[in-house]
């Protein structure tokens, strides 16, 4: 490999102080000391540069980072979305960050600065409960909105977001708080669309109801009518004339999962679905769906369908 080849930096090194920051971060260092003896309560100014990197250098003894939410963090950083939300920033009477790990680290990552309130003087003993109560999620976002089955809809809403993003890679990527509003703006007909996931999740069990309302809204959006129909044969199995019907097909193999006690990944269920929709629309008769799934080599796993 070249010497000049960049590789990405690990977290910890991205947060050390450049040579020409050393005087500042120093200045701060003195007054974070300081800080940290009073026990004080202040609201924060914190730089990609100084501020978010000194503060690390107290990450002594902290959880492991997920790397997913720093991602969504830098985000709505760089998007102009994060605000002060009031969740402060902690640390201990002993000077170690108890809470913070992922907004300091998104900051660096993201280049922008933030403002922050910063809670110094907790008992260190306090931290394994740090993070342990009830967080606000999408769909809490969603029913403060005003919305209905809010669970499922913001489910319903990542599925989508994953398949426009490109799936199995994207299954990782979950919508955050501060987006989930615009997401749905941009898609107001998956309402019905989660009406109908609903549906046949009661009464088939075949798809979870995110998983249903997502293959729905995504074939709404090439024909409604044929997409209603499709899942309407799912719902009640009625109106096939031969077995090779992709609807048929399809059914069957969503009945035969149901009844398993290792049950196939939603993500496979998904792409079969979609597979069978496929069909349906060329009007192909199959005699059975499958999704190729790799053991981890790009060659053997086969690319997600797109729908048609």
């Amino acid at each position: 490999m070249s010497s000049e080849t960049k590789q990405p930096l690990p977290r910890q090194a991205s947060a050390t102080i450049l040579p020409e920051d050393e005087v500042q971060a120093a200045q701060f260092r003195e007054r974070l000391r300081k800080l940290i003896a009073s026990g004080r309560h202040v609201t924060m100014a914190i730089s990609p540069r100084v501020e978010a990197k000194v503060l690390l250098e107290f990450n002594t003894g902290n959880r492991s980072l997920n790397e997913a939410v720093i991602k969504r963090y830098a985000a709505d950083m760089k998007n102009g979305r994060w605000l002060n939300s009031g969740e402060p920033i902690i640390f201990s009477r002993e000077g170690i960050l108890n809470d913070g790990q992922h907004r300091l680290f998104a900051s660096i990552e993201a280049g922008v600065a933030f403002t922050s309130d910063v809670r110094f003087g907790i008992e260190r003993a306090a931290f394994p409960m740090t993070n342990s109560h009830n967080k606000r999620r999408p769909s809490d976002v969603l029913d403060i909105l005003g919305e209905q089955n809010t669970r499922n809809l913001a489910a319903t809403l990542n599925w989508v977001n994953r398949y426009e993003r490109g799936l199995p890679g994207s299954l990782s990527i979950g919508i955050s708080n501060s987006d989930i509003g615009a997401h749905l703006a941009s898609h107001p007909r998956i309402r019905k669309s989660c009406e109908i996931g609903s549906r046949l999740n009661g009464a088939t069990r075949l798809l979870s109801p995110s998983v249903a309302a997502a293959a729905h809204y995504i074939f709404a959006r090439l024909d409604e009518s044929e997409a209603d129909a499709f899942f309407e044969f799912l719902v009640d199995g009625v109106g096939a004339t031969s077995r090779h019907d992709p609807k048929v097909v399809l059914r069957n193999k969503l009945l035969g999962n149901r009844s398993e006690t290792a049950k196939l990944k939603d993500v496979y269920l998904l792409a079969v679905t979609i597979k069978a929709w496929n069909a349906f629309r060329n009007k192909r008769e199959v005699e059975k769906l499958y999704w190729v799934v790799g053991n981890g080599t790009t060659s053997q796993q086969e690319v997600f369908p797109e729908a048609i």
